[in-house]
């Protein structure tokens, strides 16, 4: 097997008849094979040293787990134009490589009216890789942490509306930049 860069454990020659097996095995530790591949959220993934990191501003780690639990299986998550990938980073380094997912969140802070410390996120759209590489962009200076969940859902709702479902090759959050312009992708949503 190969655990991947997206940290996906990869298994090889599986004989058929002990598939049902190993799929109940991996259920058993929280594991699963649904929506590893496919047109849907996928990939909901976190910095390696959440939770350990010197420069860390917030543990990411519940922020992940609770995007994932929110999308597995989620009717919202389902039959979009393309797969869809989503990243944290606990701290402004980025170990996670949020800056080039389609959904990059980094932790940061802000420094209230009263001058107390705020800890949220900054969140990032339509990052990639590829042949046609493009950095993710902010899409708001703040998110405050109860926001989080439901603006990364407003992202994955304007992208199953306004996705290119006719050509794979330009089905993917990066190119709305290019065809709606980011301060209308920011307005919608």
């Amino acid at each position: 097997g190969h655990l991947t860069t997206r940290q996906n454990v990869q298994f090889h020659y599986v004989q058929l008849e002990r598939v049902p097996d190993v799929m109940r095995d991996l259920a058993a530790v929280g594991l699963t094979t649904r929506e590893a591949c496919g047109d849907t959220v996928r990939n909901v993934q976190g910095c390696h040293l959440a939770g350990a990191c010197p420069f860390e501003i917030l543990d990411i780690t519940p922020w992940a787990e609770a995007a994932f639990q929110h999308f597995l299986r989620n009717p919202i998550a389902q039959r979009m134009p393309r797969k869809f990938k989503i990243n944290f980073s606990g701290c402004s380094t980025d170990c996670g490589q949020a800056m080039f997912n389609d959904v990059g969140v980094i932790a940061a802070a802000r420094t209230r009216e009263d001058g107390t410390v705020e800890t949220g996120f900054r969140v990032y759209i339509a990052g990639g890789l590829g042949a046609n590489p493009h950095p993710a962009l902010a899409l708001e200076e703040f998110t405050a942490r109860e926001d989080l969940l439901p603006t990364i859902e407003a992202v994955l709702r304007v992208f199953d509306q306004a996705g290119n479902r006719d050509n794979k090759l330009r089905a993917r959050l990066k190119w709305l930049v290019d065809t709606l312009g980011f301060e209308e992708l920011q307005r919608r949503i």
